[in-house]
C-alpha cells in the first residue's frame, strides 16, 4: 500500500481516546534538515481528543529560532505542549496535496511556503512495520519497552538517537506508538523567495525539551500521548518564557 493510501484510510477515521491522557493521531515529518540551515517538520492529526483535527508546519531558521503555524488554535496544536521552546505560534491555514501516490506537497500561502517530498519504502523500513504490526498495544506504555525500540529504530533506519517518551518544553510528559515508517527519497521547499536548498543529515540532533529532530527526515504514522494540561505544573499560552505571537 502507497503512503497516500494509508494516508486516505487514516482521514477517514476517527480516534477512540482511552484514559486521561491527551491523545492525537496522525502523521507527518518528523524533521527535515537542509543544507542552508532551515528545518522543517510536518504534523497532521486527524483525530484529536481536545479539539477539531488541524495540520501544523514547524520551521526552524538557520539562527535556531523555531516558529510554529498551524491551522487550528495554538491553544489546540502543537504550541500546547512545545511552546516554552518556540518565538512564535500563528494560526494560518496550510494546504495539503498528494501530487502523486508518494509525493506530498505542503503549502502556506502566508508566508510563501512551498514544500514538496517523496517518500520511499526501504528494506528497513519494511521490517521495522512488519514488527510494530505484531507488538501488542500495551507494551507502548511501558516505559522499559519504548527505550528499547527506541535504539532499535536509532540503529535499524540510521536516524540518530530517538526520543519515544519524555518532557516536551511546557513540562508534560510525552510518549509516542509507531504504526508505520517510511524515509523520504528527497525532499525541496521554497520559503517566499529563498530556496532552502539540499535535504543534509542533521548532524548535531535538535531538541525541544526530550524531543529530537532525527539525523534522517523520517515519515511516520503514530499516536501521541500526553499529559493532560495542569495550570499549576505546566507552562500556559499565557505566561510563556518567550515572545509570542499568536495570530
Amino acid at each position: 500500500m502507497k503512503p497516500r493510501d494509508h494516508i486516505r484510510k487514516l482521514e477517514s477515521r476517527q480516534l477512540q481516546p482511552s484514559g486521561r491522557e491527551e491523545q492525537f493521531r496522525g502523521y507527518g515529518v518528523i524533521g527535515l534538515c537542509f543544507d542552508s540551515g532551515h528545518i522543517l517538520a510536518l504534523r497532521r492529526f486527524p483525530s484529536s481528543s481536545i479539539g477539531p483535527a488541524y495540520t501544523a508546519v514547524w520551521h526552524r531558521d538557520p539562527q535556531g529560532c523555531w516558529r510554529f503555524y498551524a491551522n487550528a488554535s495554538p491553544r489546540m496544536a502543537c504550541a500546547r505542549y512545545f511552546g516554552a521552546g518556540i518565538h512564535s505560534a500563528t494560526e494560518t491555514p496550510i494546504d495539503l496535496e498528494w501530487l502523486k501516490a508518494n509525493v506530498l506537497r505542503v503549502t502556506i500561502a502566508q508566508i510563501g511556503l512551498v514544500w514538496e517530498m517523496k517518500i520511499k519504502s526501504t528494506f528497513q523500513t519494511v521490517l521495522m512495520n512488519a514488527v510494530a504490526a505484531m507488538l501488542p498495544k500495551s507494551w507502548w506504555s511501558n516505559a522499559v519497552f519504548l527505550k528499547y525500540v527506541a535504539r532499535i529504530a536509532s540503529f535499524v533506519l540510521g536516524i540518530g538517537e530517538v526520543a519515544l517518551q519524555g518532557r516536551v518544553p511546557n513540562r508534560q510528559r510525552f510518549r509516542v506508538q509507531l504504526e508505520s515508517v517510511w524515509m523520504l527519497a528527497g525532499s525541496r521547499a521554497q520559503l517566499r523567495t529563498v530556496d532552502l536548498g539540499k535535504p543534509v543529515p542533521h548532524t548535531i540532533q535538535t531538541r525541544l525539551g526530550d524531543f529530537r529532530i532525527l539525523r534522517k527526515p523520517v515519515f511516520a504514522i503514530g499516536q501521541s500521548y500526553f499529559d493532560p494540561y495542569d495550570p499549576a505544573e505546566h507552562f500556559g499560552l499565557s505566561h510563556q518564557p518567550y515572545s509570542a505571537e499568536f495570530a
